[in-house]
């Protein structure tokens, strides 16, 4: 082991994960590997990438497009949606993504061509395009996307088999109608046609998207290949943090790798950020547990800030139920909880109005009923939501929260 701490961190807070520290994916991996060498044989398929937020959905979907161009020969074309609601708008960033990575190809003019004049250099070298359809053309492009891929797969050399296409992030997309009944018309003009169409299209987004891009046309399920990631287990969180440690030459404890990957959720976003933070509270290459805990409210009071008080808390006005979302998670350890016995543990105070509360929390997406487990019983819907909640109950006065972080383990 090293004499001092390292200057680089082995976490990327924010980035996409590196393969190296790939943890529990392997089944997932698996499967997206698949539909890309069906692709490369000449057949289009079609999956959703589904998981939590924090969960490593596009970390995943950028090694699955690097190993599908590696192995497969499949040209990797990752597509940022975003808050474009349109499927012409999600057309022209395919497109203007395939120029831009085409650009630097020694075949750009080979394909080149089918772009006509709505090629835009940008930059004084002229080293970036862009892809600028009129509205009319945009539209003529959308409605047949199935020939224009077509026909740019004829232009593309031998070495390049298809293209793999990543709708990342697509919250914009799932709110319309309108990309459904696309979505739906275009896997079936190309089941009709019958001809080669070396295609891989996977969308990203999380359940609750998903539930609603189907809810504008239930036949968008049955055409939707299910890849979900599941939180990591906490074994899996603990090897994660382990091998990251490792790999910077750091060493902590078992039981301070195993409150990281406790505090972590099973999310790799977080787990992240917690990774990094302990990276920075360690004063050299042995980390202590009091380190680790001092970087486990850093970095959730710094995720939370960033994520849950944007989603949650500047949509609720209540000072009551802000207290409510600070409460249960100490009486939840698990964030699993049954109303009737909630209620019970509950200060009278905070009793009236609990059901209102509820139904508000479900109405956000924080909470959601487990209608399966029974009457009465909810959860939370995010992992990232409840750990927040939780180290805000844990910052709140007593012992310093570092010190409490242990009391919960």
């Amino acid at each position: 082991m090293p004499a001092v701490k390292p200057d680089t961190s082995p976490f990327t807070p924010g980035q996409p994960v590196s393969e190296d520290l790939f943890v529990g994916r392997l089944e997932q991996v698996r499967d997206l590997l698949r539909k890309a060498r069906s692709a490369a044989s000449g057949r289009l398929s079609v999956a959703f990438l589904t998981g939590e937020r924090g969960i490593g959905k596009t970390s995943l979907a950028q090694f699955a497009s690097q190993v599908a161009q590696e192995e497969q020969g499949l040209l990797p074309l990752h597509v940022v949606v975003g808050n474009s609601g349109t499927p012409e708008e999600m057309v022209r960033r395919t497109l203007d993504r395939l120029a831009r990575v085409a650009r630097t190809e020694p075949w750009w003019r080979r394909v080149s061509g089918l772009f006509g004049e709505r090629i835009e250099t940008v930059g004084r070298f002229s080293f970036q395009v862009r892809f600028r359809p009129k509205p009319d053309e945009l539209s003529y492009l959308t409605e047949h996307f199935d020939l224009v891929l077509r026909n740019i797969g004829r232009e593309l050399p031998e070495e390049v088999r298809g293209l793999h296409i990543v709708l990342d992030d697509i919250n914009g997309l799932a709110d319309s109608p309108d990309f459904a009944r696309w979505l739906k018309t275009f896997v079936d003009t190309v089941a009709v046609e019958g001809e080669r169409f070396p295609v891989c299209l996977l969308l990203a987004g999380t359940e609750q998207v998903r539930r609603k891009l189907v809810s504008h046309h239930e036949s968008v399920a049955r055409i939707l290949d299910l890849v979900h990631l599941a939180p990591w287990s906490e074994e899996e969180g603990h090897d994660f943090f382990r091998q990251a440690f490792q790999s910077a030459g750091m060493e902590l404890t078992e039981p301070a790798l195993r409150l990281a990957a406790r505090f972590s959720g099973g999310l790799p976003a977080l787990a992240h950020e917690i990774g990094d933070a302990i990276f920075r509270a360690a004063s050299g290459p042995s980390v202590s547990d009091q380190e680790v805990r001092l970087g486990i409210v850093s970095a959730t009071h710094v995720v939370g800030n960033r994520h849950v008080a944007v989603q949650v808390f500047e949509r609720i006005r209540s000072g009551r139920y802000r207290s409510l979302l600070r409460s249960i998670p100490k009486l939840t350890p698990t964030g699993r909880f049954r109303r009737k016995e909630l209620l019970e543990r509950l200060e009278p105070t905070s009793r009236k109005g609990f059901d209102n509360f509820l139904r508000e929390m479900v109405k956000l997406g924080v909470l959601e009923r487990r209608l399966a487990a029974g009457p009465g019983e909810y959860r939370f819907v995010q992992n990232l939501h409840f750990l927040y909640f939780l180290s805000e109950a844990i910052r709140g006065g007593g012992p310093s929260p570092a010190r409490r972080i242990a009391d919960v383990r």
